[in-house]
Order: C-alpha cells, then structure tokens, then sequence
C-alpha cells in the first residue's frame, strides 16, 4: 500500500508524539534522581543534628546514614539506568524510523543523536565525583563520627563496619552509574553522519 500525505503526517505524528513522551519520561526520571539527593542529604542532616544534641543513645542513628545513602545510591542508579535506556531509544530505534519516514539525507538530528550532547561526556566524571561526594562522604564521616562518640564496643564496631559497607556499596553503584557515560552520551548516530559529511 503506497504511502499518502495522510498517513505520512500521520506517521509524523506519531513519532513527535513517541519522542515527546520519552523526553517528558526522561525529564521526570532526572528530577526524582536530583531530588532523591536532595532528601538524602536532609534527612542526613537532620539524623546528624538529632544524634549529636541527644543523649548517648541517640549516637547510634549516625550508623544509620550510610545504609540512607545505599538506599538513596541505589534508586540514583535506579533512574540513570532507565535514562540510559530511553536516550538510547531516542537515539537508535527512534532515530531509525524517522530515518524510515524521511529520506536519509533529511532525517533531522534531534538533541538526542547531536554532536552537544556527546560533549556532554566531558564532564561525566566532575558528576560522578559530585554524586560520589553528596552521596557516600556522609556515610562515612557519619560512620566513623559514630564510632568516636559511642567509643570502640563491640556494638559500635559491628555497626561501623556495616555502615563501611553501605558506603562502600554506594561508591560502587554510583562509579558504575557514570561508568559508561561516555559511550552513551557519544551516539551511535552521530558516527554515521560524521562519516556522510563531506
């Protein structure tokens, strides 16, 4: 069945109405990621606060901050992954039918398959040293503040190493959310049409 000017802005509609959807699920995702940070690093101060002006037995919800931080570590890697996953879409299947629709040579380059946004990756390791730092240095400084103030008993010890461990699961799940970054801002698309420009 030859294609009609109907069904091809039909078609046309479709796609702008699929890419709007995945940039609008992408925006959303970025913002449960950043404000995730955010209640972590609140509710990091507010155990601080609380345990530090309290008795002695309050000392110990500053091992709670770094298993805070594993939980916030892990829906942070939760949406990166997922942006992952839609920006590759938009920047392979997508791109591929709006190739299908328009002539190659007149397929448009939307953000997602641009050369700015493969110079994003640049800076993809000042992020993840950032993410590293709002998210794990709590843990760890809230962990060894701990086990000062409690002193070395066999409870606060325990409990240290198992906020060590917290934080350094964070620190792995966080280094592997940037990990391949670079690859994934750089995309495959934006190689093809490197190599058709004269």
């Amino acid at each position: 069945m030859a294609e009609t000017p109907d069904t091809r802005r039909d078609t046309l509609g479709l796609l702008t109405a699929f890419y709007n959807a995945t940039r609008s699920e992408i925006l959303q995702r970025q913002t449960i990621r950043e404000s995730t940070l955010t209640l972590f690093l609140g509710a990091s101060a507010t155990l601080a606060g609380v345990s530090l002006t309290g008795t002695d037995a309050r000392r110990w919800l500053l091992f709670f901050i770094p298993i805070l931080g594993l939980g916030a570590s892990c829906v942070y890697i939760q949406h990166t992954t997922a942006t992952r996953a839609l920006w590759t879409y938009l920047a392979t299947e997508f791109q591929e039918e709006v190739s299908r629709v328009m002539a190659p040579e007149q397929a448009l380059r939307h953000w997602d398959v641009s050369h700015a946004r493969a110079g994003l990756a640049k800076s993809a390791a000042v992020r993840a040293a950032a993410s590293t730092v709002l998210i794990v240095v709590p843990g760890l400084l809230a962990a060894v503040g701990g086990l000062v103030s409690i002193g070395f008993r066999l409870g606060a010890v325990v409990a240290f190493i198992i906020s060590l461990l917290a934080a350094s699961t964070s620190a792995l799940l966080v280094g592997y959310g940037f990990r391949l970054r670079p690859v994934w801002y750089a995309s495959p698309r934006a190689d093809v049409a490197d190599e058709a420009t004269p």
